[in-house]
């Protein structure tokens, strides 16, 4: 065993811990220790060796190993304080990877600021031109941010399929100002979620759900962003009945905002004429708007074709067919992984700023969250060689 590190701070060890949503027992399982050896380290009755402190802080806490000699604990920002709209119990539910995603976005933005010198660098920026609310025509709202986005509905059912929908869908919407970021979240019950910002708002996208699930929710999340609200969205509607009336309204017109978008209730009238309560008709109809059979589901309830548990029904069984589809597929290429993460648009902006030398590489893989030696990986992506 090595030596053991006496310098470390007690109180910074217990603020990382519960900064990351972690018990004790958690923490010492993940060690292969007891709860009270880490409660002692915590308490300093006794301390870490260096290889320990490591594992803490890189794959546990996921926090500079410095950090631990800090005379007092960092004053950082609480995801958990970025989802207001939420019951407390759905926050207190975000597992230790999900509030480090949160913190990867905070992060994101942070890069964007210094990377811009504060200033968007889309000179049309959508968050400012249209705003949502309960109140809100939401088929007048969705013509508006339809024109702004420039793709009209025949563009849209031309393309071929979902995952080049998806990826048009998100050039357009980073085109306007707003940052799409993808990330494979653990936490399977979240889709993805939004972090407002009068400059740079973001939205991140759970990757590892179905193609056609990611553009409703880049739609939702969309939703809260025009109405000044960070949100996610979830794989469980249940947690909507725990809201406050003005919350529950507010979810509920980012779900109608999501859906009105892409399948225009115009358009969905003539559709209609192929439902014939098949999962088939589903499929036909929604194949013509390169979506999920859910949006057409949520057309379906907006329309009072069908009821909320129908709804939540299909949903659950739609997503679990998915899961056991793609159950035990491989990552892929790594690099390859972080650039669709990454995305167009801030690659751009990091490489560009990198080529004009007005950061080094050192700042690069700093943006990038990789090691400065791999950049040339990334960058070969980057430029298609």
């Amino acid at each position: 065993m090595g030596a053991k590190i006496t310098a470390v701070n007690g109180q910074v060890l217990e603020w990382a811990r519960k900064r990351s949503n972690l018990s004790l027992d958690q923490v010492a399982e993940k060690l292969s220790k007891d709860s009270q050896v880490i409660l002692s380290w915590e308490e300093e009755r006794d301390h870490p060796t260096y290889a320990q402190l490591e594992k803490i802080a890189y794959s546990i806490y996921k926090v500079p190993l410095a950090v631990f000699f800090f005379p007092d604990p960092p004053k950082d920002k609480d995801p958990k304080v970025d989802f207001r709209l939420i019951p407390e119990s759905e926050v207190e539910s975000f597992e230790p990877d999900t509030l480090f995603s949160i913190r990867a976005m905070q992060a994101r933005q942070e890069s964007l600021r210094e990377l811009t010198e504060g200033k968007n660098p889309s000179e049309n920026l959508l968050s400012r031109k249209v705003k949502l609310s309960k109140n809100s025509n939401i088929i007048k709202v969705c013509k508006m941010v339809r024109q702004h986005l420039g793709i009209t509905l025949e563009t849209q059912s031309s393309w071929p399929n979902v995952t080049t929908a998806l990826k048009n869908w998100r050039l357009a919407i980073e085109s306007s100002g707003i940052f799409v970021f993808k990330r494979s979240l653990k936490q399977k019950s979240i889709n993805g979620f939004c972090l407002t910002d009068h400059n740079f708002p973001i939205i991140c996208i759970n990757n590892s759900t179905s193609k056609s699930r990611q553009i409703f929710t880049l739609f939702h999340e969309l939703g809260h962003i025009l109405s000044s609200f960070n949100g996610y969205t979830k794989d469980d509607l249940k947690y909507m009945d725990h809201l406050q009336q003005d919350d529950y309204d507010t979810e509920l017109v980012c779900n109608r905002f999501a859906a009105e978008f892409l399948v225009p209730s115009h358009e969905f009238k003539f559709c209609m004429k192929v439902y014939d309560g098949s999962e088939e008709s589903v499929k036909s109809i929604a194949n013509t708007f390169n979506v999920s059979r859910e949006v057409i589901f949520r057309k379906l309830l907006d329309h009072n074709q069908i009821d909320k548990n129908q709804y939540q029904e299909k949903r659950e069984k739609w997503n679990s067919e998915w899961h056991n589809r793609t159950k035990g597929k491989g990552g892929g290429d790594y690099y390859r992984t972080q650039a669709t993460y990454l995305g167009d648009a801030f690659l751009s902006l990091c490489f560009k700023k990198y080529y004009s030398g007005q950061i080094n590489k050192s700042t690069l893989a700093d943006h990038f969250g990789i090691k400065a030696r791999n950049l040339s990986k990334l960058e070969n992506i980057f430029l298609g060689v």
